[in-house]
């Protein structure tokens, strides 16, 4: 059909050109009074000029693209030119310029160009019309010329219309016929249906056959072959012969049709019957369901019955499926092309089916064509395989998840591992414990080697505690031996030692190392806000494990401190006293120095001894001795600063160090000590020892020397000045005066 319609535009251009060629030849000759040829000598100006108006008006009306517009306009001028012209020939001033059926045929192909566009509401198109009458205008004189009867191509005493002129007025009006061959009439043209295949064959049979049999018929009449009656009898029998041949060829057509009709219904029926997919015809208008195939039936269950006839939100299919109902109905169906919908079958079970509906026209009214597809195990298996992709998704994150914690973990060891001291290694534990359990707070709580209680010595996050010592039986971790974890504060025991009142989950991990508890670790889950935005750990099974993780750690590295600082004190501190011993007392010393030499600071050193220590050892025994010992090194620990340094150097003799300290400030402070050595009572089998006094010798850096040796020599020599004035006293180291060395004397030479 569209390759039929491309054609019969070609043809209307063909004729247009054709017919232009002539106007232009005639125009050209009028104008330039020179010779025209034989075909375009009858042929007058006007209508020459007519001619071009009208081919321009249907070239450019004729024409698509993006000029089209304005195009368009100056078709509609040239069409209205060609009205314009024709009302003005056909008045009597205008004389015979142009003969009436020019004039009315130019009229009407003008009218037609300016309605070429329009089109009913039935589908007709006037400009066809308009085309079609000057067509039967332009054809009667053809057939006056062809039959010689005047009166067909002349009127009154008007000029006869030319046969060229004729010829060239119809394929106008064919021209104009054939500009749009998609609508009104000639669409029937065009199509392949059998009034399509009479269309195209009636011109031939009605027309063309005609007016040929009749032309020889009347010759063969004046040529004395036959008389009229059997002129009449051969025309009459030629066009019953060939209008049988054509309704035959109608009729043979028609019957393929019909058999192409019923093997496409045949077949549009066996697909709509043998479908696994529901279909079902439902009227626009009131949402009636029409009809159904066995793919519905079968799928729910249902009988005929049960569906056709039956407005679609009645249908039992939305038993107890209220929002299905609601949204089911024809204009869901036509504004949704594609929706998933829920269906119960007769057994009650619900399935879960795909829904792809189009408009259609069933029985001339306007229907909804709905195919339904079973897609509940489809759905089983999209559901099943996104519960195995999100498993697989947790897995994923929570196997990232451990690596990170394996990695905190391990970080966490390495410099736990580097510490020197438990502070720093509990500033570690809670900025791993922080980034192990994001948005958590708890404390690590060491015990007392004083006492049997726990310290809490570091904190994180928001914890709060009511003491911040507490017994080992006030937790159940502890008390148990193993983590002790509480889901929810208001179910169950919860440990004396927390805060209350509490809303979020805890756990208790006792830091076991070598089979000795050194304490507990206590982590509380992040508040409810945290957790709801994702930012916050909550206490699951795996959350008793990492803390017990981080507290192995903890514990491991306490425990090592602790046994490192034991081998430590045990390297430089005397047994006895708890004093550092003289290994540590000269390179605390050397550092003091190399830092005061830095400083421009002083550093003061004093040393003492005990008087009359021999005796009493000697009189009491070395148990009394000892018991002096300790009660004059316990002084010392109370009574100096934490950046002093005190030793025992052996015997009775002690050595303190007082960095930041001159010389008459040391003196004052060991005149002070002397004072308070003086009140010290020692027990000892039912008496006191005692009195107990002491002799020192002060000095200080850089005054009596700067190396440790120049140092403890003068202090040293004060000490002994000290013992030999009775003692109990303190005496002041000698400047340090450089005597300069006397020079050798000169050898004698022996003279002979």
């Amino acid at each position: 059909m569209v390759e039929l319609a491309h054609r019969l535009r070609s043809v209307s251009r063909s004729l247009a050109i054709a017919t232009s060629v002539v106007a232009v030849l005639t125009l050209i000759g009028r104008l330039t009074d020179r010779a025209l040829p034989p075909v375009a000598k009858p042929i007058m100006l006007t209508t020459s000029a007519s001619w071009l108006l009208l081919l321009a008006s249907v070239s450019l009306l004729g024409r698509t693209g993006s000029w089209s517009r304005h195009g368009r306009t100056v078709g509609f001028v040239c069409g209205t030119a060609v009205i314009a012209l024709a009302v003005l020939l056909a008045l009597p001033v205008a004389g015979a310029l142009m003969s009436p059926q020019s004039v009315t045929a130019f009229m009407f192909l003008g009218l037609g160009l300016l309605l070429l566009d329009w089109e009913t509401i039935d589908g007709s198109r006037p400009a066809q019309a308009m085309g079609l009458l000057a067509a039967v205008i332009a054809f009667v004189p053809l057939l006056g010329y062809l039959y010689s009867v005047p009166w067909l191509y002349t009127i009154d005493i008007n000029p006869p219309i030319p046969v060229q002129e004729s010829i060239a007025l119809l394929l106008l009006a064919m021209s104009l016929l054939f500009a749009r061959p998609d609508g009104g009439g000639v669409r029937i043209i065009t199509s392949h249906t059998a009034g399509g295949f009479l269309a195209r064959g009636m011109p031939v049979a009605a027309i063309a056959l005609p007016m040929v049999i009749g032309w020889l018929i009347l010759k063969g009449q004046r040529l004395g072959w036959f008389d009229s009656a059997a002129g009449i009898s051969l025309f009459v029998f030629a066009n019953i012969a060939f209008f049988s041949l054509l309704i035959f060829r109608v009729a043979r057509r028609l019957d393929r049709t019909d058999q192409a009709l019923r093997l496409s219904e045949q077949k549009f029926s066996g697909l709509f019957r043998s479908s696994p997919d529901a279909i079902a015809v439902v009227r626009l208008a009131d949402g009636e369901v029409l009809e159904v195939n066995d793919g519905l039936l079968h799928m729910t269950g249902f009988s005929r019955e049960d569906v056709v006839g039956r407005m679609v939100s009645a249908l039992p299919l939305w038993r107890d499926l209220p929002d299905q109902t609601k949204g089911f109905n024809p204009h869901t169906l036509t504004s949704e092309r594609n929706l998933e919908i829920q269906f119960r079958t007769k057994t009650g079970d619900v399935r879960v089916g795909w829904c792809s509906t189009e408009s259609v026209s069933w029985v001339g009214e306007p229907c909804v064509l709905t195919v339904v597809r079973d897609i509940s195990d489809r759905k089983q298996a999209q559901a099943a395989l996104q519960d195995a992709n999100e498993r697989l998704a947790r897995w994923v994150k929570e196997l990232e998840s451990r690596s990170r914690q394996i990695a905190l973990l391990n970080d966490m060891g390495d410099l736990l591992q580097t510490c020197v001291a438990p502070a720093e290694a509990c500033a570690v534990a809670v900025q791993s414990a922080q980034e192990l359990l994001p948005g958590s707070s708890g404390a690590i709580c060491t015990f007392v080697e004083s006492a049997n209680l726990l310290e809490v010595i570091a904190a994180w996050g928001d914890f709060q505690t009511s003491e911040t010592m507490f017994a080992p039986q006030e937790c159940w971790g502890l008390r148990r031996g193993r983590p002790y974890v509480v889901q929810d504060p208001s179910v169950g025991p919860m440990c004396e030692h927390v805060c209350r009142p509490l809303t979020q989950g805890y756990v208790c991990v006792p830091m076991m190392a070598q089979g000795e508890a050194l304490g507990v670790l206590h982590v509380r889950e992040a508040q409810t806000e945290l957790t709801t935005k994702g930012g916050g750990i909550r206490l699951t099974e795996s959350t008793p494990r990492l803390v017990t993780a981080i507290s192995e750690h903890v514990a491991l590295a306490l425990a090592n401190l602790r046994l490192r600082q034991r081998l430590r004190d045990q390297s430089i501190r005397d047994q006895l006293t708890g004093l550092f011993n003289r290994r540590y007392m000269e390179e605390s010393l050397s550092r003091e120095l190399f830092r005061a030499q830095r400083a421009r600071r002083p550093v003061a050193l004093v040393l003492m001894d005990l008087d009359r220590f021999k005796v009493i050892n000697d009189q009491h025994g070395h148990e009394a001795g000892d018991k002096l010992l300790k009660a004059v090194s316990q002084l010392f620990l109370t009574q100096l600063r934490a950046s002093d340094i005190a030793r025992r150097s052996g015997g009775e003799d002690f050595v303190l160090v007082l960095p930041e300290t001159t010389l008459l400030a040391a003196e004052d402070r060991a005149d002070q000590l002397r004072s308070a050595i003086g009140s010290v009572a020692v027990s000892h089998r039912g008496g006191v020892l005692g009195p107990v006094t002491i002799s020192a010798g002060v000095v200080a850096f850089p005054d009596h020397g700067e190396a440790v040796g120049d140092l403890l020599d003068a202090a040293d020599a004060a000490l002994y000045r000290a013992k030999a004035k009775g003692g109990n006293r303190i005496e002041l180291g000698q400047p340090n005066v450089i005597v300069p060395m006397a020079p050798e004397p000169e050898p004698q030479i022996a003279k002979d």
